[in-house]
């Protein structure tokens, strides 16, 4: 493994040397494509594990909305209080 890092080294070394540092991308890593979270599956993912007790994972989640929905431009209204009749999970959604 060494041994074959120490060649690939050599390798870009020589190529930067001969060609005075110019396509030096082609030596760069490719980026990983990573898969896009929503912060909803991030808070099931969280809630999944169990770790926090349900109050303190609820008084998490709406501070997380509040920050995301600040973010994004999502204006305030008194509907986000309305547990009951559906206005907080419409508004959690936006």
């Amino acid at each position: 493994m060494l041994i074959k890092a120490a060649a690939k080294a050599r390798d870009i070394f020589v190529f930067l040397k001969a060609n005075a540092g110019k396509h030096a991308r082609k030596y760069k890593p490719k980026p990983e494509v990573k898969n896009k979270l929503t912060v909803g599956e991030y808070l099931t993912a969280v809630r999944a594990t169990g770790k926090l007790r349900p109050l303190t994972f609820a008084n998490y989640e709406n501070c997380l909305h509040s920050i995301f929905a600040r973010i994004f431009g999502i204006k305030d209204t008194d509907s986000k209080y309305d547990y009951r009749s559906g206005g907080n999970e419409k508004w959690c959604e936006r």
